[in-house]
């Protein structure tokens, strides 16, 4: 069930009471409208004080601007009179200024005639300051003379160029201050000027008239806008006339700060800007025939000075008013607030009397407050009932809490005997699991031990019959060196019979050289070479006969030393023959070795497979064994956590019971 809550409280706040929101509500509701009021009119008053600003400036520019065009108009006219006058169209050639020594050549007739007549005009006209005309050959005449002139081509002068650039039409060329002194005062000058055209339609050349700008100047500067108002001339950009300071002549507007900048970007309209730290509006107006702007400036507090006093005056009446609606509203706030104060006594009398449900709201009159203290005692009534329940209920609680937390206790103590169960069986079984751990890694160390065993039994298999086939090419080697001897011996024979062959052979040439030296002897002188020769041959045949009895030596040694390694020969061919058969008896014994290793390494792989399993299996029943310790241990914790809430359920029991009993009902 939700309570409805009051508009006014949750925009007042909860800490304020119903007469200061009543107040409040009251001064909000007169002070809101009423200060709408005043903040359009304000803003009215201050609207309407920059349109009269607009408009009275707007009317002072008007007004000069027609003035200065006025002006202007009548110089236009003179010039294009004058311009057409047969005197100055038929004037003949002047003088040439355009060389260095043109100061030194006197005047032409012509030129003379012209600056008389240019001189009557300026004394009719105060306002023309310089007159002049320059001829297309380039000869000129100026009105002040200037006898120190040269140098000088009017062809190339800005009057000129614009005025032969529209023939038939008078121009007037920008402002410009002179650069030479022309007898008159110093302000800046206006050229109007007008191409002259012969009746032949021939252009001949261009008068042009400068007339001063200190009158208009003047008339510039004499314009109040107010009592801190004033008026700036612009053209093209370039301030003509600021009566506040002169030296922003013929300056550009947009250089002089950043005030004159916003205000040269304004072409038409108000706005405002800060000068020397003083707020000022401007009204920029453009003449439409000149082409000149025009500023209107003045101070923003001059301007809204009465919209100041208006909003003064506002904001004293808005207070009157909202301090004659504050009293009306407080007094109107108690009228409502009594009722309801006597409520909240009753209530606070209720409140502090030491819960007696008994005592009722005592109340006078039909209206919503009576309404309020009437439901009030109805809702003491329903409490007054629920109190009663709510203590027979808190009595059973008490009773049901005091047999939970005996449950819990018994329960507590049968976990904690179950946990100590639990632990001694888990001890025991991690014992029988590091036993069967070790006999584990002994089964592996033993079978590795054999598997190590069996390896080096066939690596000893693999030397012995590495060994057989040495020793059986030993022995055919053996055969294959008897072979060899006996055919070395057989050699040996043939060598001595070709030495015998050699021998015989050797004594027959010892005696064909001893015949030879017999017959030399008796050829005497004649077979004396020949007796030499067969000295030779004898000496040849005796060396042969010698070498032959040394091998026939060396070959007798040779034949008994074969003799002698043919019979060791035969002896350690027998020996080998004898190890191959030893050898064999050992492979055999390799053989026997290697299957009983082979057994054992089976064995031992069987073991340590069982071992392994029954290691899984035991660690499988360790998981079990520590599960069932973990939800022992849990059992436990829920039991003291039990036997905790039953305690707590107890106290909670107890403090209801003593909460029920301060009610009186």
């Amino acid at each position: 069930m939700k309570l409805a809550v009051c508009p006014s409280s949750l925009f007042m706040g909860f800490t304020m009471k119903i007469k200061n929101k009543l107040v409040l509500t009251f001064v909000l509701v007169a002070f809101i409208p009423v200060s709408l009021v005043a903040a359009v009119s304000v803003t009215n008053t201050r609207t309407l004080a920059a349109d009269q600003f607009m408009d009275g400036s707007t009317r002072e520019i008007r007004q000069i601007d027609g003035n200065i065009r006025q002006f202007f108009e009548a110089s236009l006219q003179n010039v294009d009179q004058m311009a057409t006058d047969p005197v100055y169209v038929s004037v003949g050639a002047l003088k040439n200024y355009q060389t260095g020594d043109a100061a030194s050549r006197p005047l032409p007739p012509a030129a003379q005639q012209l600056i008389e007549r240019f001189a009557h005009y300026g004394a009719a006209h105060p306002s023309a300051a310089i007159l002049s005309i320059g001829l297309e050959d380039g000869s000129y005449a100026k009105w002040p003379d200037d006898p120190q002139l040269a140098n000088y081509d009017p062809r190339s002068r800005p009057w000129y160029k614009a005025a032969m650039a529209s023939p038939g039409k008078t121009v007037r060329t920008p402002a410009f201050y002179p650069a030479y002194d022309y007898g008159k005062e110093d302000a800046a000058l206006v050229g109007t000027a007008r191409a002259m055209i012969t009746s032949d339609g021939i252009v001949k050349g261009v008068l042009a008239v400068n007339v001063s700008l200190k009158n208009l100047t003047e008339l510039v500067k004499s314009i109040k806008l107010g009592e801190s108002g004033y008026v700036m001339l612009i053209e093209d950009g370039v301030v003509l006339v600021d009566p506040r300071d002169t030296t922003h002549s013929f300056k550009p507007l947009k250089d002089l700060g950043e005030a004159y900048a916003k205000l040269a970007a304004t072409p038409q309209g108000s706005t405002e800007v800060e000068l020397n730290g003083i707020p000022y509006m401007a009204n920029v107006w453009t003449s439409p025939d000149l082409g000149w702007r025009y500023i209107g400036l003045i101070e923003r507090s001059e301007v809204m000075s009465a919209a100041t006093r208006m909003t003064y005056l506002t904001a004293l009446i808005v207070g009157g008013l909202t301090v004659i609606f504050a009293l009306v509203a407080v007094a109107f706030s108690k009228s409502i607030v009594k009722p309801i104060s006597q409520v909240s006594t009753g209530l606070q009398s209720i409140a502090q009397g030491e819960g007696d449900l008994r005592r009722e709201l005592e109340f006078q009159g039909n209206d919503e407050t009576a309404e309020l203290a009437g439901w009030f005692n109805k809702f003491l009534t329903a409490i007054r009932q629920l109190i009663q329940h709510i203590g027979a209920a808190s009595s059973n609680l008490q009773n049901a809490s005091r047999v939970n937390s005996e449950v819990a206790n018994n329960m507590n103590e049968a976990a904690g005997r179950q946990r100590e169960a639990v632990e001694l069986v888990s001890t025991a079984f991690n014992e029988m699991v590091a036993t069967a751990n070790e006999v584990a890694r002994s089964c592996s160390g033993a079978a590795e031990s054999a598997e190590n065993g069996h390896r080096r039994v066939a690596e000893g298999k693999q030397q012995i019959e590495i060994t057989t086939d040495n020793v059986n090419r030993l022995g055919r080697r053996l055969t294959e060196s008897s072979q060899s001897m006996t055919e070395l011996e057989a050699g040996s024979r043939s060598i001595n019979q070709i030495l015998g062959t050699i021998r015989a052979i050797a004594e027959q040439t010892n005696l064909l050289a001893l015949n030879a030296a017999i017959e030399a002897a008796r050829a005497g002188d004649q077979g004396r070479g020949f007796a030499v020769v067969a000295d030779e041959v004898r000496a040849l045949a005796k060396r042969t006969s010698d070498s032959t009895g040394e091998i026939e030596q060396l070959l007798g040694a040779l034949g008994s030393k074969t003799q002698e390694v043919m019979g060791k020969m035969g002896s350690c061919l027998e020996l080998s023959r004898a190890s191959v058969s030893s050898i064999e008896s050992t492979r055999d014994s390799f053989e026997g070795i290697q299957l009983s290793v082979n057994e054992i390494r089976d064995q031992n792989l069987q073991i340590s497979a069982a071992a392994e399993e029954q290691h899984s299996v035991a660690e499988e029943i360790n998981r079990h064994i520590q599960q069932i310790y973990d939800e022992a241990r849990l059992v436990e914790s829920l039991a003291n956590s039990a036997q905790d809430d039953s305690g707590k359920l107890s106290s909670l029991s107890d403090e209801l019971n003593g909460l029920v009993g301060r009610f009186k009902s």
